[in-house]
């Protein structure tokens, strides 16, 4: 297999290659020959069509189906190389490639960071509390344990961050499918993903994890106040009021 250290931009391919694995699907045209794509939110695919212009790559995105097409045969070859299924994900099995956990720290964390942008949820916030975030994935019930496996690899790099995600992995039915989630709770563990790690390319997901981190750091603050001073009552507001200070 080919290795990420032959590359130039290995940042940029990596938070490619690792986006893809969400949003993204490889399609063999014919013997040694492939085609990339993405699928999102329009603004989600022009800020990678972006980031593919800056390593010098073409593509086109197609709005009313909402797919970004990568023209580039090399870069998805190279993908197929690294590891990347091809087809459709969901019937598959693959795993996250073991050059991974190989990565110098800093393109672990790009690689979690684009991977969790695609198919990573943002914290649920109720009233005041950080309920919980999650990665899903979904599978054909005869792929459910490579499904499973993939968590797992993923809990383990959350691990290298100090991030801890359950033990278990929450299964749900999903039509004819098998949804399978991996659960961050916890507010000490959810501060630590958006602040060492983050999101990339979807610009919505961005915003809203910055409002939720300020919101969270704050409210941190007046509970440690709170404790030295005994104040028994603090104007933290709620989560959705204190969001409406963002709308203009």
């Amino acid at each position: 297999m080919l290795s990420y250290e032959n590359f130039k931009h290995k940042e940029k391919i990596i938070r490619l290659f690792a986006f893809a694995l969400g949003d993204g699907w490889l399609y063999r045209v014919k013997a040694n020959r492939y085609q990339l794509f993405y699928s999102g939110r329009i603004e989600t695919l022009k800020a990678i069509q972006k980031e593919l212009g800056r390593i010098g790559i073409n593509s086109g995105i197609d709005q009313k189906r909402r797919i970004l097409a990568v023209y580039s045969r090399t870069l998805a070859r190279r993908f197929y190389e690294l590891g990347f299924p091809i087809g459709k994900k969901t019937n598959q099995e693959y795993n996250i490639p073991n050059w991974v956990f190989d990565l110098p720290r800093s393109l672990r964390k790009e690689f979690i960071k684009a991977l969790w942008s695609a198919d990573g949820s943002l914290p649920n916030m109720i009233r005041y509390t950080a309920r919980a975030m999650y990665y899903t994935i979904v599978k054909t019930p005869d792929k459910k344990y490579s499904g499973i496996n993939f968590l797992m690899q993923l809990r383990e790099l959350l691990k290298h961050f100090d991030i801890q995600a359950a033990e278990n992995i929450y299964e749900f039915r999903q039509k004819n499918n098998i949804g399978l989630r991996l659960m961050i709770y916890g507010e000490q563990n959810i501060i630590k993903y958006l602040k060492k790690i983050g999101y990339i390319y979807d610009t919505w997901k961005i915003k809203r994890a910055k409002i939720i981190l300020e919101y969270l750091e704050r409210k941190k603050q007046l509970i440690a106040r709170k404790q030295k001073e005994r104040i028994w009552k603090t104007d933290m507001p709620d989560f959705q009021t204190y969001c409406k200070s963002f709308i203009k």
